[in-house]
């Protein structure tokens, strides 16, 4: 047996035959990872690995993720803990992407989530600063990147992992930081839902600090995670 420190491998013996005949000899040995827990060793646990998919409407909505008719624009979306589930970190999420011309190059775009109280939006024209909701643990998951939008259901990996607590409901952000506009962008495909779950803003020269509109087509999205 080999352990050291907190964790090391473990040599099992095995042998083969009756309890009484044949005990000469090893005839196999298998390894084994554990790890130390309350001072006592126990394999180390798997990882659960998963997705969840929110949404499968057909609206094809301009708002989501970005804007494209505009030089700046931000998106918000609330998805509610019945439909993202129990504590989970998530690591990434996909968009489902309709007429882009692909692909559609923007720059400076950041994703952020983070908890959210409410269940919908409650004002028409609500602050950009989200001053109305009640939001906590906001982490930019994805800083400044460049991306190259392309059709179809599109992933983006997270920089910074978002542990969501099986509690709240999840709010994602999206910010278009670009600074210009060009010809082919395209869309999100959406679905309505019951509840203003879905908010935007869209300016050109600045980015968008005053109000923005809301409306109850939301993105479909798929959630990727580790439980």
């Amino acid at each position: 047996m080999s352990i050291r420190g907190n964790s090391g491998f473990i040599d099992i013996d095995k042998r083969f035959g009756s309890s009484t005949g044949d005990t000469k000899g090893i005839l196999a040995r298998e390894q084994h990872f554990l790890e130390r827990t309350q001072d006592r060793f126990e394999p180390i646990k798997d990882i659960v690995t998963g997705s969840t998919q929110i949404g499968n409407g057909t609206t094809n909505n301009s708002f989501n993720p970005l804007y494209g008719l505009y030089d700046y624009s931000q998106s918000w979306s609330i998805f509610g803990q019945s439909e993202v589930g129990s504590t989970k970190t998530i690591t990434g999420v996909a968009f489902q992407l309709v007429s882009w011309t692909s692909p559609y190059v923007v720059n400076n775009q950041i994703l952020k989530m983070g908890h959210v109280s409410e269940s919908s939006f409650t004002s028409t024209y609500p602050p950009t600063n989200l001053s109305d909701l009640t939001v906590t643990n906001l982490t930019t998951v994805l800083p400044s990147q460049t991306i190259g939008l392309v059709n179809g259901w599109q992933r983006f990996d997270f920089d910074t992992n978002f542990n969501f607590n099986g509690t709240d409901n999840l709010l994602l952000v999206w910010e278009n930081r670009d600074g210009s506009w060009s010809s082919g962008y395209g869309a999100s495909e959406s679905e309505s839902t019951v509840s203003v779950t879905n908010a935007y803003a869209f300016q050109d020269n600045s980015y968008p600090s005053s109000a923005y509109g809301t409306t109850n087509v939301r993105p479909n999205i798929i959630i990727y995670y580790n439980e």
